[in-house]
Parts: C-alpha cells; structure tokens; sequence
C-alpha cells in the first residue's frame, strides 16, 4: 500500500522516508480504514 511519504518530496533513499514509511505502517491499519 504506498504512503504519501513520496509526494512529500522524500526520495526513495532518504532515511526520513523510511522512517516516515515506516510509521504510517505501523499505525496504518488503525489510521487508515
């Protein structure tokens, strides 16, 4: 499922990214449905 960590302006590589990635997957599926 993407997350909208791309659009804001964090490239692939960017630890932010990941970290970002990461907490939207971690709350997620509570956040989001």
């Amino acid at each position: 499922m993407p997350t909208d960590c791309g659009r804001r302006g964090l490239s692939v590589e960017d630890p932010r990214r990941r970290r970002c990635e990461a907490e939207r997957r971690r709350r997620g599926c509570a956040g989001f449905q």
